[in-house]
């Protein structure tokens, strides 16, 4: 009898005292991208413009979140687990393939069965094949950061547009109204 008594009062308790469990918040893509990216990402700044790698690992990457974010594969919840889920993709994806980077804006992919080169066209990496033909195209991706606040006379502008316009510099000599200064 004293085990149904405790057993009643523990669940009584419990459930007047407000517990409540919160699933763990699933990071949102962008996030989840930007996580991935910067684990995996060791390469030059690029403008994303002069050289196609940076783009084309980051359109692979794009391309690998669309097709598993949110699904049941990974726990969306952990990013070290989404973050090895995608570097094994990509070292099974890559395996077997030759990169040849010619330091002049030049980087191709040999396999066993193809050879690819990257130009861009109409703003767009265009992959083509041995045969030139067309075989995948993606945005520039830039791995440069951002620029900072512009410096000027060892004062950072941070001009949002929101302030009064600001004269940088020394003003010389005074203002005129327009009835001044014309006519003599």
């Amino acid at each position: 009898m004293k085990k149904i008594i405790t057993a009643v009062f523990c669940t009584a308790l419990a459930l007047n005292s407000g517990l409540t469990a919160y699933a763990a918040e699933v990071p949102d893509r962008e996030s989840l991208e930007t996580a991935i990216w910067e684990d995996i990402w060791n390469g030059k700044g690029d403008n994303g413009l002069d050289y196609p790698e940076a783009s084309y690992k980051h359109h692979l990457l794009d391309k690998w979140l669309d097709d598993n974010y949110g699904t049941g594969g990974y726990d969306w919840t952990d990013v070290g687990e989404v973050t090895h889920g995608y570097r094994r993709f990509y070292r099974d994806l890559i395996d077997g393939w030759d990169f040849e980077d010619d330091n002049e804006g030049g980087w191709t992919i040999s396999t066993e069965d193809n050879h690819y080169s990257f130009s861009l066209l109409n703003g767009m990496w265009q992959m083509t094949d041995k045969n030139g033909d067309t075989v995948d195209k993606f945005p520039p991706f830039s791995t440069l950061e951002e620029d900072e606040s512009e410096i000027a006379g060892g004062y950072k502008i941070n001009d949002n547009g929101a302030d009064s316009p600001r004269v940088i510099g020394e003003v010389t000599g005074g203002t005129e109204t327009a009835s001044e200064g014309g006519s003599s």
